[in-house]
């Protein structure tokens, strides 16, 4: 929530988002942070000053192939996460959440959305995209980014292959 960005700001720590919106909201709650910690009572030395992001991530040589298993742990993991934080009932026993695969429509959206004006909430597809997605949060101001790859539904070696392709690829 942007309060609670500007409230870290404030209390001259570090923020840590997940993230989510367009490339546009993003820089603003940066920019807001900034001006938050800029002003902050703690002294300077004590601040962290470090604004974070924990993208879902999956970085393969092939786009599809990151795309298909990527963006199937993004939504099991942020269907998780809805269904045990804003559910008005307490869950008891395994939650309904689709581990399928994304249906073609849903993934040809869901990787057209990873373009700029697009949604800023994931480092998933090949070389090239995962670049593109990191200079996007560079942009808008992110110091830090947590890769998150371990998801759901994602395979130990999708995992393992995605930090290799990401230092190797990636990274340089």
């Amino acid at each position: 929530r942007p309060e609670s960005i500007v409230l870290a700001g404030e209390l001259g720590i570090g923020s840590l988002n997940f993230a989510a919106g367009p490339d546009a909201q993003l820089a603003d709650n940066v920019r807001n942070y900034r001006a938050a910690i800029a002003t902050s009572s703690v002294p300077e030395s004590r601040r962290t000053n470090q604004f974070c992001c924990t993208p879902a991530a999956l970085v393969l040589e092939s786009d599809r192939e990151a795309c298909e298993i990527g963006f199937r742990g993004a939504r099991y993991h942020q269907e998780g996460l809805a269904t045990y934080f804003f559910s008005p009932h307490r869950i008891v026993g395994s939650p309904e959440i689709s581990s399928a695969p994304l249906g073609a429509a849903e993934l040809d959206k869901a990787m057209a959305g990873r373009q700029a004006g697009g949604s800023l909430n994931s480092v998933i597809g090949d070389p090239a995209m995962a670049r593109a997605s990191v200079e996007r949060f560079q942009a808008c101001g992110v110091d830090e980014l947590i890769l998150v790859m371990q998801r759901g539904t994602v395979p130990h070696e999708a995992v393992l292959r995605s930090l290799r392709v990401f230092a190797e690829k990636v990274m340089p």
